[in-house]
């Protein structure tokens, strides 16, 4: 695969690849991507955490990941729709 060459080109490995503006995600897209990698990790954690958790505080923390795994699906709607 033969990529074009010029300013904005960078050697990887041999193989030459093109870095330009329109390559990279914008701001906003960069931080809805980190924006809802770290609420699905906060949702592993309330998961796992709420093992332990007696039954009352249990579902308060479920109710939380619910809502956060909401939020979640909203936001990846946002980034695939451009909403």
């Amino acid at each position: 695969m033969h990529l074009p060459h010029g300013p904005d080109c960078a050697s990887l490995g041999g193989m030459d690849t093109t870095f330009t503006s329109a390559a990279r995600y914008s701001r906003g897209a960069s931080f809805l991507h980190w924006l809802i990698a770290v609420l699905i990790v906060l949702n592993i954690a309330a998961a796992w955490v709420s093992e332990e958790l007696s039954k009352d505080d249990r579902a308060t923390v479920m109710g939380n990941h619910k809502a956060i795994g909401i939020t979640v699906l909203v936001l990846l709607c946002c980034g695939l729709f451009g909403g």
